[in-house]
């Protein structure tokens, strides 16, 4: 954890998982941000440890608020009211990068369901790609790898 810099890492065999700006990095996944807050985890499905895991989830987390949602000051520490639906997601783009060979990634619509596969690169024993919360209509914040 770094507090001056509001950044934390949890590594596990079958998680990693960060809070951060511009980038974080762990055994296996490395995350490069706009600077801007973002939640990225990478966790395996199917119990394994996660270089060996043929089933894994990605989250790009980023704030989501309610239309008309407000506050009290523009720090946003005190609500005032949650807003309406739709809610509304922040855009935010993030390269990824995984020690992870034969993965196809697929982003993963609001209700969980397949929207469509991702182009990735693999180069040099690693996996590239970019997730983007605007990708898809409705917005995405996950993406299924499967090997």
């Amino acid at each position: 954890m770094d507090a001056a810099e509001k950044e934390i890492s949890v590594i596990t065999p079958r998680s990693e998982v960060f809070a951060f700006r511009q980038s974080a990095s762990g055994k296996v996944a490395a995350f490069r941000g706009d600077n801007e807050n973002r939640c990225a985890a990478l966790l395996s499905l199917d119990g394994a440890e996660l270089g060996k895991s043929r089933k894994m989830l990605l989250l790009h987390l980023v704030d989501v608020a309610g239309s008309r949602q407000k506050f009290a000051d523009s720090q946003c520490f005190q609500l005032e009211s949650w807003g309406t639906l739709p809610l509304l997601l922040k855009r935010s783009k993030m390269e990824v990068t995984l020690k992870l060979p034969g993965v196809k990634v697929e982003a993963l619509r609001m209700d969980g369901t397949v929207s469509g596969v991702v182009k990735t690169e693999y180069r040099d024993g690693v996996l590239r790609f970019q997730t983007d919360t605007a990708g898809v209509t409705g917005g995405v914040m996950a993406y299924l790898l499967t090997k």
